[in-house]
């Protein structure tokens, strides 16, 4: 007879693997923006999600299936964070791969191993799922850091980190959320190649006119990869960085930034496809940059978090909701499937990405809605005067530079309309931006700044 573990020992097994995957993910979230390769960079955003994942649903898991017993206190020894945070504190990002993948994820997939092999396929059936998923996602995860090719850990970096190991037992037993750590650094500006350019502060972001003329539509997805690639750093920040929120918050950030990851690497595809790569233009970090911290807020404040998501994502990537509907009108025009169905793909997943923002940044606000609209108002002000201040910069200068762009600028607002059989207008997505969980008052505001004409139906309604 097969001697399988009782309830409360697979209890006890899983939250120490749960754990470990959510440390996982507290790491990455902290690392994105340090990490140099770009490609590194967006698979580590993908496995961000996976980790923050794996964990939320083994815990739940747990506490489902314990209920009969009268429920599971998720907790761990305090020795199990003293590992866990030493990982994140890895010296470079070479460093923090093989502390990652080589030593934690390697004990993740031992304690699954385990686990599962004491454990009844039948009666134990839905917990094991859980444990096999994290389980083919950690060999997976460990395949791809093996493929890198990289040097191994120091001696020394080796002895501590199995010397802490085997003492994760000790210390005082602590609620598993309790063993995320605090957030070890800021970091104001991410990481990039040595040998990339960076465009100037404050100059226009697209010499683009032709929607069907290659150069230009490399130009376009190259400028979309930075946006895109800049959001996942700042929003996998936002988790890091405040990891007292709920852990409904970081599941919403890591799943965010995994699909800001998926977005890029659309974006390369699409550069690829049209005979480009990144870095043949110059790069822009700008939306993390800017977006990482306000003049008017406390760094690390609870209000730089609310102004975060408000600003990027219940504002600016509310915008797309409206502007993707023309671009991708405008493709259409021109015969160029591939360039509507990225732009359709990323188009979907911002309306999870609005209603986190708007969701989150209400939380903030103690479930106060109208309260959130006036932070908002407070902030897109800010917003406004900052990125001036940044154009005026740019202008005192560069001012031969500025001069060609205002040439370019005046010559792209006379031409374009001239190439469409319709009309140019951005109109509000009223639909999608429903379906993002805005109210009508958070869309009037918007309508009311002036980025987007009413839909029709409000138009229709008016005297």
């Amino acid at each position: 007879m097969t001697n399988y573990m009782r309830r409360p020992l697979i209890f006890s097994a899983a939250q120490q693997i749960a754990y470990l995957e959510r440390a996982a993910a507290h790491t990455l979230a902290g690392w994105l923006p340090k990490a140099v390769a770009i490609e590194t960079k967006l698979a580590l955003g993908r496995f961000l999600y996976t980790s923050m994942d794996n964990a939320v649903a083994t815990v739940r898991a747990i506490q489902s299936s314990s209920l009969p017993l009268g429920g599971w206190a998720v907790a761990l020894p305090e020795g199990w964070s003293a590992y866990a945070a030493e990982i994140d504190a890895a010296s470079s990002d070479v460093d923090l791969l093989w502390s990652l993948f080589a030593d934690l994820k390697v004990r993740i997939r031992e304690l699954s191993t385990q686990l599962l092999q004491r454990t009844d396929p039948i009666a134990d059936v839905y917990l094991r799922e859980r444990i096999e998923a994290t389980l083919r996602s950690t060999e997976s995860q460990i395949a791809w850091y093996q493929a890198l090719g990289l040097p191994v850990a120091s001696e020394e970096r080796v002895r501590t980190l199995r010397a802490l190991w085997d003492a994760r037992d000790n210390g005082m037993m602590k609620d598993s959320a309790g063993l995320v750590w605090a957030p070890r650094d800021r970091v104001p500006s991410p990481a990039r190649p040595a040998h990339l350019r960076h465009a100037k502060r404050g100059s226009i972001s697209s010499h683009a006119i032709y929607p069907n003329n290659g150069k230009h539509t490399r130009e376009m997805f190259h400028r979309m990869f930075d946006e895109e690639l800049t959001t996942m750093e700042l929003f996998a920040r936002c988790s890091y960085e405040h990891p007292d929120m709920p852990e409904e918050f970081h599941w919403a950030m890591a799943r965010q930034a995994s699909d800001e990851s998926r977005h890029a690497q659309m974006c390369l595809d699409q550069l690829a496809e049209f005979g480009g790569q990144y870095g043949d233009m110059p790069i822009s970090d700008g939306v993390y940059t800017f977006h990482y911290q306000y003049e008017p807020c406390e760094p690390g404040s609870k209000r730089e978090l609310m102004w975060r998501l408000l600003l990027r994502s219940a504002f600016e990537e509310a915008l797309s909701l409206d502007g993707f509907v023309l671009q991708v009108r405008k493709r259409d025009f021109f015969e160029e499937a591939s360039v509507s169905r990225v732009l359709e793909a990323i188009m979907a997943d911002e309306i999870h990405h609005v209603r986190s923002g708007w969701r989150w940044s209400t939380f903030l606000n103690g479930g106060d809605r109208a309260k959130t609209r006036e932070e908002l108002e407070q902030a897109h002000a800010w917003d406004l005067k900052a990125t001036e201040d940044i154009r005026r910069k740019f202008v005192y200068e560069n001012q031969e530079e500025a001069l060609e762009e205002l040439d370019f600028v005046k010559k792209r607002d006379s031409f374009v309309p001239k190439l469409f059989p319709f009309d140019l207008d951005i109109t509000l997505n009223r639909v999608a931006r429903s379906a993002a969980g805005m109210t009508d008052e958070d869309m009037a505001q918007v309508v009311d700044w002036g980025y987007v004409k009413p839909d029709a139906a409000a138009t229709s309604e008016q005297p």
